[in-house]
């Protein structure tokens, strides 16, 4: 995986190796467990196993803030102040990237596509795309689950 000047590869089952691609420097990252999942950007490395996830910043390698998961993590996605896990039990989990939860909205069957300031939920109704907006931060002032566009064609 590819961010900026940096490289991230999964050298072995539970170890990744992360290269500054202009200093040629590495770092070698080791983890008790297997590596299930990882994600790399906004100057952030955010690495999951079966039972914890690790959040690394860029600026220092050696202390990543760690939390322990409930279930296994199927995506990552990442935004500039957030990042977004999908777990099999719980869906959604908004993470900050000290590791404190955001938000963990429920929505019945939906998937995650994108983040951006708000995470975007797409979510399949009769043949018709529906985009929902839900709001991370407690003191945002939408609705949650407010319909923001409505498309009648189908996706593809």
């Amino acid at each position: 995986m590819n961010y900026s000047n940096w490289e991230a590869n999964l050298n072995d089952e539970n170890r990744i190796v992360v290269t500054d691609i202009l200093t040629e420097m590495g770092e070698f990252l080791d983890f008790k467990d297997r590596v299930i999942n990882m994600c790399i950007g906004w100057n952030n490395l955010v690495v999951t196993t079966a039972n914890q996830c690790y959040v690394y910043d860029f600026s220092n390698w050696n202390t990543p803030h760690i939390f322990d998961l409930k279930d296994s993590v199927s995506f990552i996605t990442q935004c500039s102040k957030l990042f977004c896990l999908v777990e099999c039990t719980q869906g959604l989990m908004i993470y900050n990237y000290d590791g404190k939860i955001v938000s963990n909205p429920k929505i019945a069957g939906a998937k995650c596509i994108f983040l951006l300031r708000f995470s975007r939920i797409h979510e399949q109704k009769k043949s018709c795309l529906v985009t929902r907006c839900f709001g991370c931060y407690r003191k945002h002032k939408s609705k949650d689950g407010q319909i923001l566009l409505n498309s009648n064609r189908k996706a593809s």
